[in-house]
């Protein structure tokens, strides 16, 4: 706490003021990401087109997303240690999940937009595809923003052109 109350250039008293503690700030931060993502992703998967149409727009705004909140991929294991330690009691955190709810019920949409249009192979599941899709692609991002610069130096492999190459297989696999 004095180390964000120094950086926000606030005494510790005026941080509390705000927040109980660290997890509290942890989780706010992570709702204003969460609320972000969701103000991206929502009017596509509401709006016009084939579901492949929609899939390929969402990949841009995530990808966008990930170069301008690369801080929300490690806040989230604050969420699922709220999850796995004490359910979600926190308010915060209950808004937290409220969204990644929505933004997955959105995901199942889409999923079936894409089936009904012929865009995706019919079998699919929509409601377990959402839920695997959605883990998959958190993992990869938050470990190619945890060890992009090591990718980068160790391979030579810029971490965006493998980000792309994830996308690119969720998407073979859809069709």
């Amino acid at each position: 706490m004095s180390e964000v109350a120094r950086e926000a250039e606030l005494s510790k008293g005026t941080l509390y003021l705000y927040f109980e503690d660290r997890t509290d700030i942890m989780y706010s931060l992570l709702l204003e990401s969460l609320e972000d993502l969701r103000d991206r992703v929502v009017p596509v998967i509401d709006g016009p087109g084939t579901g492949i149409e929609k899939v390929h727009e969402l990949v841009e705004r995530y990808i966008a997303f990930y170069h301008e909140q690369q801080d929300f991929f490690p806040l989230f294991h604050y969420l699922d240690y709220a999850f796995n330690a004490e359910g979600p009691t926190d308010s915060t955190a209950e808004a937290c999940f409220s969204i990644i709810d929505e933004l997955n019920r959105g995901l199942q949409d889409l999923l079936r937009t894409g089936i009904a249009d012929g865009s995706f192979r019919s079998e699919i599941d929509p409601d377990e595809q959402a839920v695997m899709y959605a883990h998959v692609i958190h993992s990869f991002m938050e470990h190619a923003v945890a060890r992009g610069g090591f990718i980068r130096a160790r391979t030579g492999v810029d971490p965006e052109a493998l980000i792309r190459r994830m996308f690119a297989m969720i998407i073979d696999s859809l069709q």
